[in-house]
């Protein structure tokens, strides 16, 4: 926000906590997903294959909703609010190819369960 020169104000302020808490509850539900798939068969990729076909697509399709949804704040004419809905919808579209793409591979490699799946020595 600070290299595009956009200032702080209440409705600005408050973009981080609530995509952050979007973002977390999103993150959660893969994890916990994650978890459950894994017993299914034993294998990481499999697991996260199956995380994909399930929750994979209600967080592609949750986060395309919720940008539009957002943007539409755009059409206001009370500036802050106009900036709360553009940021926001921003920072979902920001936050979707990290959910679908790097999610998975962090959990692959960190495993659900939190040890490291590939070994370092």
């Amino acid at each position: 926000m600070g290299w595009f020169g956009i200032p702080l104000n209440l409705m600005t302020i408050s973009i981080a906590a609530i995509t952050a808490g979007i973002g977390v509850d999103e993150t959660i539900h893969y994890i916990h997903r994650s978890r459950h798939e894994f017993p299914l068969d034993g294998d990481q990729w499999s697991s996260e294959s199956g995380c994909h076909r399930s929750i994979g697509s209600a967080v592609y399709y949750t986060s395309l909703t919720i940008m539009p949804g957002f943007s539409i704040l755009a059409l206001s004419r009370f500036i802050p609010t106009v900036d709360y809905g553009l940021l926001a919808g921003t920072a979902m579209l920001v936050a979707l190819p990290a959910h679908v793409k790097l999610l998975p591979l962090h959990t692959v490699r960190f495993k659900a369960a939190g040890e490291p799946a590939i070994s370092t020595s």
